[in-house]
């Protein structure tokens, strides 16, 4: 999370655009919603997004609501990672998370389970039993992260935010850059109203078109 701060400040001495945040009472009124299950930022620029994201985390941690993130660090590129370290890393942050409550209470995961669990559908499974006791929860999901576990395979990211949607518990939202799935996927969403969409305001000046260009004149060598 530090990296991700200390490039979103040097973005704001380059004086990048900036995506207006969304007040708290919007926020709490959509993770009170049971249908809309993901949060799309939809922007031309990538920095934009990148930057809405972490001050959107700086915001839910500001007021308190439960929130995990699987976001990038400065060495990512040089590690190799699959999916299911993603689903891990939301699982430590978890059990963190809600150490307190899970204390006080039976822990929803057993030791043995944590051991054997292999693949990105059983490490969701607990991250599903963990959640489900500290909702509503906020999950975010860095683009370049995706794309670096993914290896740049949007179809992977798909079936990967599928799993997320489909098992874990209602009341946890997922955050996540319109970049990271394909059009048609986020039309599915909207048409489903299955999802929270915040636009850009620069959309319309990459939309614009460009000036015709002025014909080139050639002079032939006498």
């Amino acid at each position: 999370m530090q990296f991700c701060r200390s490039m979103r400040d040097r973005r704001r001495e380059r004086k990048a655009p900036k995506l207006p945040l969304p007040d708290v009472k919007k926020l709490e009124m959509w993770i009170s919603q049971n249908n809309n299950a993901v949060l799309l930022i939809d922007t031309h620029l990538s920095m934009i997004a990148k930057t809405f994201m972490v001050d959107l985390v700086d915001l839910i941690l500001n007021n308190r609501l439960p929130i995990i993130w699987a976001l990038r660090y400065a060495d990512y590129r040089d590690r190799r990672m699959c999916p299911t370290d993603i689903i891990r890393m939301l699982v430590l942050q978890s059990m963190q998370l809600g150490a307190d409550h899970l204390l006080n209470s039976p822990f929803p995961v057993g030791v043995e389970q944590l051991r054997e669990a292999a693949s990105f559908g059983e490490w969701v499974v607990i991250l599903n039993q963990l959640l489900s006791r500290i909702r509503p929860a906020f999950v975010v999901l860095d683009a370049d992260l995706l794309s670096h576990v993914t290896a740049n395979e949007r179809s992977e990211v798909l079936e990967m935010l599928d799993m997320l949607r489909f098992n874990l518990s209602s009341g946890v939202k997922i955050v996540i850059a319109k970049s990271s799935v394909t059009r048609a996927y986020a039309e599915e969403l909207e048409h489903s109203n299955a999802c929270i969409k915040i636009q850009s305001g620069y959309t319309r000046d990459w939309r614009m078109p460009r000036a015709p260009r002025r014909p080139m004149v050639r002079f032939r060598k006498s």
